[in-house]
């Protein structure tokens, strides 16, 4: 049974927009724009739709066997029950792990994609073979802790290796600048958003000790659970993949000439209002996830309410973020 704060979606879709400053216009204001919105989404819809189907297994009920009692089954009950896991990675493997990462750096800055500041990073390392050193370690973590079969009886597959990219933030949050033309304060929802995948497992493992100044990886309990239907995730997760989710004043017009019913996004928590009763319901039921509580967060964000990287200045926070591979 999920454990389901009392958020209608509904409220997470064109329920923000009706009276948003950054947000003016409707489709018979301007059809033509309306027409312009709809010709960049529908093709995005078809292509989600499509993902959908070839995704359409049984999520959250496992067609694997468990033995009763062992780690993996604990960590498929809390997935079922509240959306997301927790592990901790054993400490050889996670120190293996530091030394690849740090001889794939040479340095913090060196060797990784990141941002103009080089504050930030995302990305897998430039030395194939330490990225396949990493693979086969992160791989044999979640064989030790339980995590790849709980993954696997969860989502219903069947994953033969990991692929891991690094992250590293450090001063600061990646400026989103939200509204900024409109002269408008960052939502304190910023960010809460569902992933645009179908079916995949999310795993992130804390490479450096994580509290609340460093970012850490914050979910909604539950919101696995809500009454999303499969039109609406579809809608949410092509206006993401069409852009239009964008909050630039272009994608924002275009936005909200669109028909209202097709107004809702992924990335929802950007155009949630303070002061909307929907916003502290949210925050009310987010869960923050420190080094305290586990260093490896299996969760559903397919249809799980998430975010992270909410970094405060002077702190850092390095992590790696775990596909998993059929």
């Amino acid at each position: 049974m999920s454990e389901q704060p009392p958020v209608d979606p509904r409220l997470l879709g064109r329920g923000c927009y009706r009276g948003h400053p950054a947000y003016e216009g409707t489709f018979w204001s301007n059809p033509m724009l309306g027409l312009k919105a709809l010709w960049r989404l529908i093709p995005h819809m078809t292509w989600q739709t499509i993902h959908w189907y070839r995704a359409a297994k049984p999520v959250g009920v496992s067609r694997h066997k468990l033995p009763s009692g062992t780690q993996s089954a604990v960590l498929l009950r809390d997935l079922q029950r509240k959306g997301f896991a927790v592990a901790r990675m054993p400490p050889a493997i996670k120190q293996a792990v530091r030394d690849v990462i740090q001889q794939g750096k040479g340095s913090v800055l060196d060797g990784l994609p990141g941002d103009h500041t080089g504050r930030h990073f995302r990305g897998r390392l430039r030395d194939p073979e330490l990225n396949r050193t990493l693979d086969r370690l992160v791989f044999e973590a979640c064989l030790q802790t339980g995590v790849l079969d709980a993954a696997q009886a969860y989502f219903g597959r069947c994953y033969r290796s990991v692929r891991s990219d690094y992250q590293f933030d450090a001063d600061g949050p990646i400026k989103r600048e939200i509204f900024e033309d409109a002269a408008l304060p960052d939502p304190q929802t910023v960010y809460m958003h569902l992933d645009t995948s179908w079916g995949v497992a999310n795993l992130i493992i804390y490479l450096s000790d994580v509290e609340l100044p460093d970012g850490p990886f914050r979910y909604i309990p539950g919101s696995h659970g809500w009454s999303w239907s499969s039109f609406d995730l579809i809608i949410r997760k092509a206006m993401h993949r069409s852009k239009l989710q964008k909050t630039d004043p272009e994608n924002r017009r275009l936005f909200a000439h669109l028909p209202r019913f097709l107004q809702r996004k992924a990335e929802f928590g950007n155009d949630i209002q303070n002061g909307n009763p929907v916003s502290q319901l949210l925050l009310d039921a987010e869960r923050v996830f420190v080094s305290a509580d586990g260093d490896m967060v299996l969760s559903d964000n397919v249809t799980g309410v998430h975010r992270g990287i909410l970094l405060r200045p002077g702190h850092r926070r390095e992590a790696l973020t775990i596909g998993f591979v059929e």
